[in-house]
């Protein structure tokens, strides 16, 4: 049986990083994002997962200086410990 977790957070950032990414040079709340991931353990040492999330930029000024205010991602992996 596999194991499905749930994740959220919101994202602050200072002005000097706001400007270098955004050209707004402010500090503020940036992006909020929620994630989803199945994972299914494989014979004790290895496991194969999927997700899928969702980002969106939170600040008016900071999304003028992005090509998208949000984005949904999706994808899937392999993990394998020794």
């Amino acid at each position: 049986m596999g194991s499905l977790d749930f994740k959220s957070g919101v994202g602050w950032a200072d002005g000097n990083h706001n400007a270098f990414y955004f050209g707004a040079n402010k500090s503020a709340f940036v992006d909020f994002g929620a994630n989803l991931t199945y994972t299914l353990s494989l014979l004790g040492a290895g496991s194969v997962y999927a997700y899928g999330g969702y980002t969106s930029l939170l600040d008016n000024s900071l999304a003028a200086g992005s090509v998208r205010r949000s984005n949904v991602v999706i994808g899937a992996g392999f993990s394998l410990g020794f």
